[in-house]
Formats: C-alpha cells, sequence, structure tokens
C-alpha cells in the first residue's frame, strides 16, 4: 500500500504482485469492489466514517514482485493524506524520531478502532500496522484514520506486522491485544512478542510469553501498564479491554523524561529472550 502517479494524478495503489495475466485468472479481481474504510474519530457522525472505494486496476511497470519480474497489476483510488502506521513506529525506533507523533497516531488508530467498532463487523477492520494510514490534525483538516479493504491489507501484511496481531483472538480482544502491542514497542523499545519462527511467536502469544511492562519499563504510569499487561495476558480474552483516554495523560509525561530514541530503556529489553526462555523452562507440564 502506497503512493502512486496514475495519469499525472496522484492514487493509492495496491500492489498485487500479480501480472495482468494471472490477475485475470484469479479470483483476486473480486476484491476491486471491497471499500476501505476512513475515520475521523473528532468528527460526530454522520461524517466520522466514510467508504474509501478503488477506481480501478492498473499495469504497472518497477513496482511489484510478479514471478516474470515484469509489471504487475496495481488496485488504485482516491489518494489518502498521512503516513503508514507500520512507518511511523520505525521512524521512531530507528530514525530518532519525537515519541509524541507515534503517540498521538496509536492514539488516533485506538479511536477509530472503537468508533468502528460500534457498528462495523469486526472482520472488516484490518489489525495491521501496514493497512493503516494516520492523518493527524492539521489547520482546516480534522485528524483521520484509513482502513485498507481486508483482502488488499492482507496482501501487504509485513513480517513485522505479525509481532502485533494475536492469531487466535477476534473482535475488541483482538484490537485490545494489537494496540497494547504497539503500546508496548514504544514504550520498551522492542515488541513484546518477536520471535523469528512464527510458530514459536504465536505460541508464545497464547502462553503470553513477555516481560511485564512494568519490569520492560520502570516508570510507566502504572494503570497503563496494568492496561497493557492485561491485554497481553491469556486467557481472558473478556477482561480485554482498550487504553481509555485518562491513562495517557502520564505517557507523553514518561517520554519526554525518557527521551526521544529511548537510550536508557533499550538495554532492559535485551536480556527478555533469555528471562523468556527460562520461564519456559519452569512451565509445569500439562
Amino acid at each position: 500500500m502506497r503512493g502512486f502517479e496514475i495519469d499525472g494524478h496522484k492514487a493509492l495503489g495496491f500492489d498485487t504482485g500479480l501480472t495482468a495475466r494471472a490477475f485475470a485468472q484469479s479470483k483476486f479481481a473480486q476484491f476491486v469492489t471491497e471499500p476501505g474504510l476512513i475515520v475521523r474519530p473528532t468528527e460526530a457522525p454522520p461524517r466520522r466514517i466514510e467508504l474509501w472505494n478503488a477506481s480501478g486496476t492498473r499495469e504497472v511497470t518497477g513496482v511489484g514482485a510478479a514471478a516474470s519480474g515484469g509489471p504487475t497489476m496495481v488496485i488504485w483510488g482516491p489518494p489518502v493524506e498521512g503516513e503508514r502506521l507500520d512507518a511511523l513506529l520505525d521512524a521512531l525506533l530507528y530514525d530518532n524520531q519525537p515519541p509524541d507523533k507515534i503517540l498521538t497516531a496509536v492514539s488516533l488508530w485506538i479511536q477509530a478502532v472503537l468508533a468502528l467498532g460500534e457498528g462495523t463487523p469486526w472482520e472488516n477492520i484490518p489489525l495491521w500496522p501496514s493497512a493503516a494510514i494516520i492523518a493527524q490534525a492539521t489547520e482546516g483538516r480534522p485528524p483521520s484514520v484509513f482502513f485498507a479493504p481486508p483482502a488488499l491489507g492482507r496482501r501487504g501484511v509485513t513480517p513485522n506486522d505479525e509481532w502485533y496481531v494475536h492469531p487466535d483472538l477476534e473482535g475488541g480482544a483482538a484490537a485490545a491485544f494489537t494496540a497494547a502491542a504497539l503500546l508496548y514497542r514504544i514504550f520498551a523499545g522492542t515488541p513484546p512478542f518477536s520471535a523469528a519462527n512464527t510458530s514459536v511467536l504465536h505460541e508464545d502469544m497464547r502462553d503470553g510469553n513477555f516481560l511485564p511492562p512494568r519490569l520492560a519499563v520502570p516508570g510507566l504510569d502504572s494503570r497503563l501498564a496494568a492496561l497493557i499487561h492485561a491485554a497481553l495476558s491469556p486467557p481472558a480474552a473478556a477482561g480485554r479491554r482498550l487504553p481509555p483516554s485518562a491513562a495517557w495523560a502520564n505517557s507523553w509525561a514518561f517520554c519526554r523524561q525518557t527521551g526521544k530514541p529511548f537510550p536508557r530503556l533499550r538495554w532492559l529489553s535485551r536480556p527478555r529472550k533469555r528471562i523468556s526462555c527460562r520461564w519456559k523452562k519452569k512451565k509445569p507440564n500439562s
């Protein structure tokens, strides 16, 4: 999911990675009509949520991953302002960007998910960070969150997206887990679950095998730490909930105190895998 130029105009495009022939033979064409969602959390209904619809398909050279190495089919539609959530996360950790920007982005993402959860089927809300574009407020424009059409968003999932999405949870519990995993990474400088092997990663998520936020991030607001811990822990999915607005107050102050790149927190995340392994060995056989 990225910006393209179609006939001299800006557009948002989803590269299918398929040649024109493979695209025609596949069932992927049916997803052209699947809409995305643009949510303006600060707006009142009915302006709060609107649909994003693809305008068509186009064969584009030099962007795809077709086996032949040639042009691939791109599903494109109106441009969307903002930055992808996964890119904002990477900018914080690798480019020493101020934490306020990503905290605001995740806050908007949570508000948007809450707004959608009131009347949108959960299966229509992709939770992968690479499937969300965050546009923060500017003069004359309210903030907005774009959620890619589920099938197209799934097509663009990156390996790092797997760190934030639980393999089994659904609905609000899944959204709370993703929100908690995003916040954990912002504050601790590392995801709560990051095994390279997918099966091990999913096993760790199911077992709740992670370093508790109160140990990974000393000084974090106790209410927010408790919410993050509860959302990441099994198996009481019914108790999972998204962090309320009141829990954000200490977050910005905490980030300002620790500094932009979180230098004095990262050492805490280094022994995390070793601690996790030790916990696994002590876990009784069932």
